[in-house]
Order: structure tokens, then C-alpha cells, then sequence
């Protein structure tokens, strides 16, 4: 097992203590340094803690600690502590720490451990309510119960509220879902839910995201991602609708598929969705069914109106301006207008990844009749959470 402390990483044969010999006539002895003493340990989850106390009357320059006598590490300076993260759950450790002096280094001390049981950091999802039935719209109503139902029930996930954001830690949550759409919010990431983006929350979201937490932002929530800063705002989304919706006799896709090029239906976030063929002449992912009373509400990006050159494409002059991948765009489109689905990238600010979808079609409770392509939207929810709980947990 690999183990890193401050950025140093030995894996080399362990190192043996010899004592240096002269001629058969004369014997030079090295003896070795003095051992520290107090050696304890503490855990917090994986994380191991190892503190002692220097010899005294010894020059200690660096202290090795050696685990498992498979690997070893040194820490410069007399220091009296080193912490280990990520340490292997059920089975046993074995740490060794020598001290160092100038001529030579001890023999060690060592203390054995096991981790038994670690708490993993699990999925969340925001709630701007005391409880899913008092969000204001039937969307959002219906995606907390789902989530409720997939994850709080099962001891896999949890809710936060709007004042857990300031604190949230990768340690805690590996993932975050947050779904806004509403009717008449009106556009713009300043007419989101005050408590969203009030600035403890906003520094909070920057700071999980900077740590390796991984953001999943449904319908108006999109906006989100130029108010926590990972793309600029010349950028933000620019399709946009919160009108009260009507009725209609198609079926809302989505294509995976841009341009006939990127192709992504392979990508995790869309295994074992139902396939549509009989839509339009290329392979859809059907969400939102015929015949029912829909909302026109999408929150997404024009790509075409940014000023790209347009070489090769503005898709790929989008993807490369932020650090993205567009992943999904509405079904019926099969050249480079526009990103519904966007996955923004890991950075060097931002170690988390981002999920980004603004489709209309994404509407999570039909309102006047079931949703023949429930499933669908089910299906692909699952999908984000766990694909972006994973690499949050990493």
C-alpha cells in the first residue's frame, strides 16, 4: 500500500541497520541512535495519528516511519507527529518509528492497529424545506421523495439544509444534489432561493468543491456554477424558461450523441436508461412522455452565442474554454447548438467534478398524468449520484 505524508513517498527495500566494520585487527562500531518513547496512536475513520517523544540528549534531524516493513517514509526535522491517511480497513498495521541523528538511526519502536469500521462519506441532497411536501413546486417534491425513498430511507444518503452548506465537508458527503424549478423564478442565478446563495453558502459550495467534493445542479440550479466561480460568467447559461408550461402530443429526448460526433451514450450517467429509435433517425434516451401537460423549463447553454471562431466546432470551443465535456443535448438536435448536460472537470482550483443538467426534458413529475418514461428520469438520477459519489470519494 502506498502511503503519503507531506508529499514524500519511499518505496524502496527497508532499510537495514548494519554496524560498520573495520580490519580484522580493529572494529569500528556505529551504535545506533537512541529510540523515541511514548509511542501512541489515535484514528478518526481511515486517518491514523502517530505522536511520541524524541530521545533526549541526541541531535534527531528526521524521523523515519516505516509501516507495514513494506514501505517507509521520512519526515524532516525533529518532529514529534506524522498522520496517515487512507489507511486499509480490517487489516492489521504495523507502524515503526526510528529516529535519526546525524551518525546514525535507532532501532525502533513499533505499535500495531486495525481499522475496523470506517464511515464513508455518502450522497446528499439539498433541501430548501423542513421536509420534501413543503417545497414550493411538484418537481422538486417529487425528486426529494425519490431521493428520500433511494437514499435517506436506506441509510445511504442524507438531506442538508441551506445553513449545513457553510460547513460541508468531502468527509462527510461525497456528493451533493441540488435541484431547483420553479415556475416564475425568473432567470438569473441571483433569482435563485436566498438561503442558496447567500455567501456562506456560496463559500462553502467553493470550498467543498476545492477539497474533491462533486456537485450534482438540476434545472435553474445550473446557474449555480457561475456563482461558485468554476467557469466564468461569460459563459453562464443562456436558455432559460419558467413559464407555466401546456400540453403536447411529442416525446422530449435527449441526444448523447453531439453532433454525430462526441459520442457519449456510453458515458456511466446514462447505463441501463431505455434507448428510443423510433423518435427521430438517431438513438435517443426518451424522458418525458406524449400527451401530458409539460414545462417548458429549460436552463442550458447556447453555445453559439459565446463568439467562438468556430473552429472546429463551438462545442469543443466550449468544452475547452471550461474544462467540460457536453455530454447530452435536446433529441431532435444533431449538430453543435447547445449543451443541456455538461460535466465540468476537475482543475487546479477545483478538485470535484460537476454535473450540470438543464433539460426540459428532465422534468421530474409530469403534472396531469403519469410519465411513460419515468424510469428514464429515475434511472439517469441514480446514475449521476452514484457516478459523482464515487469520484467524491476518492
Amino acid at each position: 500500500m502506498k502511503t503519503i505524508i507531506n508529499n514524500h513517498l519511499y518505496l524502496l527495500p527497508l532499510l537495514v541497520l548494519t554496524l560498520a566494520l573495520g580490519s580484522c585487527e580493529k572494529k569500528n562500531v556505529v551504535l545506533p541512535a537512541a529510540d523515541v518513547t511514548n509511542l501512541q496512536y489515535t484514528t478518526e475513520e481511515r486517518t491514523v495519528t502517530l505522536t511520541w517523544d524524541l530521545p533526549q540528549n541526541e541531535e534527531v534531524i528526521a524521523v523515519q516511519i516505516v509501516q507495514n516493513e513494506t514501505s517507509f517514509w521520512e519526515e524532516q526535522g525533529a518532529v514529534t507527529k506524522a498522520v496517515v491517511d487512507n489507511v486499509e480497513v480490517g487489516v492489521e498495521q504495523t507502524f515503526t518509528v526510528r529516529a535519526i541523528t546525524p551518525a546514525s538511526i535507532s532501532k525502533g519502536v513499533s505499535v500495531k492497529l486495525t481499522i475496523t469500521a470506517a464511515k464513508m462519506a455518502m450522497p446528499a441532497m439539498l433541501l430548501l424545506a423542513p421536509d420534501p411536501e413543503a417545497l414550493p413546486d411538484d418537481d422538486e417534491v417529487a425528486a426529494a421523495l425519490w431521493f428520500k425513498a433511494n437514499y435517506v430511507d436506506k441509510q445511504a444518503g442524507s438531506f442538508v439544509d441551506a445553513d449545513q452548506l457553510k460547513n460541508l465537508s468531502v468527509k462527510d458527503y461525497s456528493t451533493l444534489f441540488i435541484i431547483v424549478d420553479r415556475v416564475g423564478i425568473s432567470y438569473g442565478a441571483d433569482k435563485l432561493p436566498a438561503a442558496l446563495i447567500a455567501p456562506a453558502a456560496v463559500n462553502g459550495l467553493k470550498n467543498y468543491l476545492a477539497e474533491g467534493g462533486t456537485l450534482y445542479l438540476a434545472k435553474m440550479a445550473t446557474q449555480l456554477i457561475t456563482t461558485i466561480g468554476r467557469i466564468d460568467a461569460a459563459y453562464e447559461p443562456g436558455i432559460f424558461g419558467d413559464g407555466d408550461g401546456a400540453l403536447g402530443d411529442d416525446t422530449w429526448c435527449m441526444n448523447a450523441n453531439i453532433g454525430g460526433i462526441y459520442d457519449h451514450r456510453s458515458h456511466p450517467i446514462f447505463q441501463l436508461m431505455d434507448r428510443n429509435t423510433t423518435e427521430y433517425s438517431h438513438e435517443t434516451f426518451a424522458l418525458l412522455g406524449p400527451g401530458g401537460f409539460r414545462e417548458d423549463h429549460n436552463c442550458m447553454w447556447d453555445c453559439n452565442s459565446y463568439g467562438f471562431a468556430g473552429d472546429p466546432n463551438v462545442i469543443k470551443n466550449f468544452e475547452d474554454a471550461t474544462s467540460s465535456s457536453v455530454l447530452a443535448t435536446w433529441g431532435h438536435v444533431t449538430d453543435f447548438c447547445c449543451a443541456g448536460i455538461v460535466e465540468f472537470l476537475p482543475t487546479a482550483d477545483c478538485k470535484g467534478t460537476v454535473i450540470a443538467n438543464g433539460l426540459s426534458a428532465y422534468e421530474f413529475k409530469q403534472n396531469n398524468q403519469d410519465n411513460r418514461y419515468q424510469s428514464n428520469i429515475e434511472r439517469l438520477t441514480l446514475n449521476t449520484i452514484n457516478y459523482l459519489s464515487k469520484l467524491g470519494q476518492q
